[in-house]
This record gives C-alpha cells, structure tokens and sequence, in this order.
C-alpha cells in the first residue's frame, strides 16, 4: 500500500521505501515505552536498595522514597543517561526491522544549512521569549519547582547538565520527532496528525509538570514539529530542544542565586 501524503513539503518515499504503518508504529512505540519505563525503574529500584542500606536495612517509606525521587535532581541526571540509549537503540532497532527504508531517511538526518539552522534557531528564542512573558503576566514561575528542587539536589551538577542539555533532548527528538513522526507523517495522518500526535504523546511523558507546564510543553512540541516538517531535519529539532533546556537550566540558575 502506498503512503497517503497529505500537505508536507518532504518528497515521499518510492513506493517500495515506506516506514512502518499507523498501527504498527504505534506498536513499536508501546514497546519502546515499557523498554524506556524498565530501564527507568531499575535506577528506582537500586536507589531504593541504597536507602535500604543507609537506614540499616529497612525498607522506605512509600512517601518518603516518592518525595526523594521528585526531588533528586541525582536520580534524574543517572534515569535519564541510562534510558536515554535504551530508547534511541529500540527506536534504531524497530526502524531497522524495516528494511525497505534507510535509517538516514526513517530518522531525518539531513542538516539543513546553516542559514536555515540559524533563522529557525532565531525563531525559537522569539517563541520561548513569548511564552516567558505570557507566563510572567499570568503570575506563573518562569522555572516549574520540581526543576529547581532537581537543581538543588543534582548532586552532581555537570552530570545533571549532561542529562538535561544532551541525552535527554537526544532521545526524545530520535523518538517522538524521528521514529514515531516519520510513521505518523506516512499514514492517513499525514504531516498534520504527525505534528499534533506527537507533540501530545511528548507532552504526556512530562508528568513532572502541572496541566500549565504539559500545555507549554504541547505548543513547543508543535514548533518543533512543524520545523521537523519544513526542514526534514531530526538534528535541527535536537539542537532547538537542546537550546530550550540549555535556557531553562540557566534560568533555574539565575533563580537560585
């Protein structure tokens, strides 16, 4: 069956070069998640086994380990550097199950120029400026609290920095905007519903943030998106998602001086 493009300026694939299906990535994408939440819960569950150790073998409060972990920027920084490549290896794995299209083309890994790199680049600051002040004027924090308590207890900063800056960005551009995208894209959905889908599913992972925090999250993720859309280039959206936590993070520093 060919894939159904609709309104997207990325020349389609040949016909016998189709990434995954509507129901299929969805599938890899369930699978990719329980790969991701394991290797998650594993650094959870050695954190837990520490405690344990230090407080002669009792087993933690319930709510004393939840408030700890919302708060360790430690235990962030090392979940994020072990799962980060446990999703980018599934996703490169899932999409090299589908021999008929090449990784370079599944996940967009094309540059667009520096010209263009550096108008869209430009572009972001513009948007992460106006929602700063629109969080400024609706009397919201600039920097959520479970971000600055994360910087407080990180423990190890440039580790901390490592995680937020680098891997997870990574990460979460080769799956949400490369492998679930390019499956999206190529359905009935086309680039609309890929945009909207993933930026969605990304906000949805974000359940450290309240309902305001997952919006802002959302409309980022149609920006990035959309760039994703025009440029036909993961690395672009990457280097955006790193600029915007690069910012954050720096926020969260001025905050706490």
């Amino acid at each position: 069956m060919e894939p159904v493009i609709i309104d997207t300026p990325n020349p389609p694939p040949p016909a016998e070069k189709v990434p995954w299906g509507f129901w299929a990535t969805l599938g890899w994408m369930a699978l990719l998640a329980i790969g991701w939440l394991l290797a998650q819960f594993v650094v959870i569950l050695v954190y837990a086994l520490w405690l344990m150790f230090h407080s002669g073998a009792k087993v933690p409060d319930p709510h004393q380990l939840s408030s700890r972990l919302e708060s360790s920027g430690l235990v962030l920084s090392i979940s994020t550097l072990i799962s980060a490549p446990v999703g980018i290896g599934l996703a490169v794995l899932f999409a090299r199950l589908r021999k008929s299209l090449p990784l370079r083309d599944y996940f967009s890994l094309h540059w667009p120029g520096a010209k263009v790199a550096a108008l869209w680049t430009a572009s972001f600051i513009v948007f992460m400026t106006l929602g700063d002040v629109v969080t400024h004027f609706l009397g919201r924090p600039l920097v959520p609290e479970v971000m600055v308590n994360f910087y407080r207890n990180a423990g190890i900063v440039p580790l901390l920095w490592l995680a937020v800056v680098v891997a997870g960005p990574l990460a979460e551009e080769c799956v949400f905007r490369g492998f679930f995208f390019t499956g999206m894209q190529y359905s009935r959905l086309g680039a609309t519903g890929a945009i909207v889908c993933t930026s969605a599913s990304w906000a949805a992972i974000h359940l450290q943030y309240d309902f305001y925090g997952m919006f802002l999250v959302f409309l980022t993720g149609i920006f990035l998106g959309i760039a994703r859309w025009k440029t036909n280039s993961l690395p672009l959206c990457f280097l955006l998602h790193a600029v915007m936590n690069l910012f954050a993070t720096l926020e969260t520093i001025y905050l706490l001086r």
